[in-house]
């Protein structure tokens, strides 16, 4: 068979025709990149916050239980007061060259007078079986009834120029604070008793 000029044309435009499918078939595939990072990043566990152990001070503060030391007691603001106490283990707060006492422990009782008038004193009953034991509620020397400033500092005691018992003119509203102790010379130096305070 001739081959003529037109099978050469047919012949060319056919490999030119293959060989442009194969071009088309070679797709790159490229580098997947779109895998991403391993976007692990850092390990934000972050710090251990946890933070201080912020339970702070033990802070139970001061034992606000204990009691007044002086005034020991507050007696009823009444026309008849009456007061059973018990030196045994209290403080010695005053001392007296005139009352006689020494070292024994005392008690303090802050009394107010309801209403104005002349109220008595009265150690009705002391621990001592020779009564050596008192009360006292006026300082010779001052003149005075005492009140709470007659108190002495923790550790301190104060000395008196006292006077027993005996009866005392109070204003309506008056407060003042008698002491109890027992002598030098009392055979029993604390225990209990009874005073009362009031209006004649």
């Amino acid at each position: 068979m001739e081959v003529t000029t037109k099978h050469w044309v047919l012949l060319l435009a056919l490999i030119g025709a293959l060989s442009w499918v194969l071009g088309c078939e070679e797709t790159g595939t490229g580098d997947d990149d779109d895998a991403a990072d391993d976007d692990a990043s850092d390990d934000d566990t972050g710090d251990d916050d946890t933070g201080d152990d912020d339970t702070g001070d033990d802070d139970t503060g001061d034992d606000d239980t204990a009691e007044e030391f002086c005034p020991h007691v507050v007696l009823d603001s009444v026309t008849d007061a009456v007061h059973e106490g018990d030196t045994t283990g209290l403080p010695d707060l005053a001392t007296s060259p005139r009352l006689e006492w020494g070292d024994a422990p005392d008690d303090t009782l802050l009394f107010t007078a309801p209403e104005a008038g002349s109220y008595r004193l009265v150690t009705d009953v002391d621990p001592s079986s020779n009564g050596g034991c008192g009360a006292s509620v006026r300082d010779y020397e001052e003149d005075t009834l005492y009140d709470e400033s007659w108190c002495p500092n923790p550790g301190a005691t104060v000395e008196l120029d006292g006077l027993y018992s005996g009866v005392h003119e109070l204003a309506a509203g008056q407060t003042v604070m008698i002491f109890f102790s027992c002598t030098e010379w009392a055979d029993i130096q604390s225990g209990p008793y009874t005073v009362s305070f009031g209006r004649i």
